[in-house]
């Protein structure tokens, strides 16, 4: 695959970037410590901002590496989310997709709209064949998201996970191949945009992070 790493991506509404540890406060206050955001996360709501802070500074250098793909999904000029490819398989061209997103910003499309501009660059930028996804069976709302950018459910992972609370869960997988997304978006042309991929933007922020811990998808 062709890896950029984290470039910015913009849609109608949002501009997914990398973190900076000065997004500590915005993430932790609009999503990192809302119970009903991180109700199927394997971590716990943040209680505090500056164990976060730390977080974000401790995996500051994942940025240098251009398979490493962690957004902050922005909107209005504020931190809400988070959306990111990792589990990347370059020898089968394939990418696991998770996310999550500040409870006050569900049912607006706003998790949907983010999805499906990762998806268009890491089929038309990135080169990838396959995404795959995973979501909580008690989650659909997540599994929402995912259908409405035209990925399909492929099977059930029975007590796949563990719960923070203890327990195992299932999961919904999902996925989506290179052809049904061109055929999606009526772009069948749409590569030869991507013949010759630009560069990744220079980032002057030292100090560049990731979201919360690698998560699979998240209520939305």
């Amino acid at each position: 695959m062709n890896h950029l790493g984290t470039v910015t991506l913009t849609t109608p509404r949002l501009v997914l970037r990398r973190f900076t540890v000065d997004d500590a406060e915005a993430a932790f206050a609009n999503y990192a410590s809302d119970e009903k955001t991180t109700r199927f996360m394997h971590w716990a709501p943040y209680t505090q901002v500056e164990p976060l802070r730390e977080f974000l500074v401790q995996w500051a250098s994942q940025y240098d590496d251009v398979r490493y793909y962690h957004w902050a999904i922005v909107f209005e000029d504020e931190v809400i989310g988070a959306i990111n490819l990792h589990g990347i398989a370059d020898n089968s061209s394939r990418a696991e997709l998770g996310y999550n997103l500040g409870s006050r910003w569900w049912n607006q499309g706003l998790a949907t709209e983010a999805v499906g501009a990762v998806l268009d660059f890491a089929f038309g930028q990135m080169g990838a064949e396959r995404i795959v996804a995973l979501h909580d069976c008690d989650n659909p709302a997540s599994g929402r998201v995912m259908a409405k950018n035209g990925m399909k459910q492929e099977g059930l992972l029975r007590k796949h996970l563990t719960r923070r609370e203890g327990g195992l869960y299932d999961c919904a997988y999902y996925g989506i191949l290179r052809d049904e997304w061109l055929a999606q978006r009526g772009r069948k042309n749409f590569s030869k945009k991507f013949s010759s991929p630009a560069k990744p933007p220079l980032y002057s922020t030292i100090f560049s992070a990731t979201s919360i811990p690698r998560n699979r998808a998240s209520s939305m």
